[in-house]
């Protein structure tokens, strides 16, 4: 069998063909775009579909941290002048409850008020309210304790943290609620 040089001219042979591929004529004319289509292409330009699904599902990502992070836990809580934390622990048949107010500025609008504090298993006719002066210097913590006994069997029988304390806390015109899932100890 005969080899050919594309330089050769065509073979005007009946029984014999023989086809030349020469790529520089062919692609003379061509669109750019066709022309253009075997070039090396950049990383971006290849996978630009793929970055831009990636970019937004990290956007969403940042988006439900910064939520998280704004949103803050419900166990903790501000009143003008003074931080409230929740704290609830499940104990056999008991939920021990305490609530933490301390004064974090010097001269809060609310100092010498008298605060309410009501502490509630949800779900249960379980309650307390307890009653105290907020203190006037800065730093000073109030505590309030509640043990909240005997839990009904359909929280204690799950165990594990299945019972919710709810507490409102109340100083002058002011208020927050406060939620949280009692952990089992």
């Amino acid at each position: 069998m005969k080899t050919y040089r594309r330089e050769q001219e065509e073979s005007r042979q009946p029984d014999h063909l023989n086809f030349h591929y020469n790529r520089e004529e062919r692609l003379a004319g061509a669109s750019d775009a066709v022309r253009r289509r075997g070039e090396k292409q950049g990383f971006f330009r290849r996978f630009r579909a793929s970055i831009l699904i990636l970019l937004n599902v990290l956007v969403l990502i940042g988006m439900v941290a910064l939520y998280t992070a704004i949103r803050g836990d419900d166990t903790q809580a501000m009143l003008p002048g003074y931080a409230v934390v929740l704290r609830a622990v499940q104990f056999g048949e008991q939920a021990l409850v305490t609530v933490t107010i301390r004064q974090t500025t010097d001269a809060p609008a609310l100092a010498g008020s008298i605060v309410q504090v009501d502490m509630r298993v949800a779900g249960t006719t379980l309650a307390r309210t307890v009653k105290d002066v907020l203190t006037v210097r800065k730093g000073d913590v109030r505590t309030f304790r509640a043990v909240l006994e005997p839990l009904p069997t359909h929280i204690t029988s799950v165990g594990n943290g299945t019972g919710t304390v709810d507490v409102a806390v109340q100083a002058g015109t002011a208020s927050v609620h406060l939620s949280m899932k009692m952990k089992s100890e």
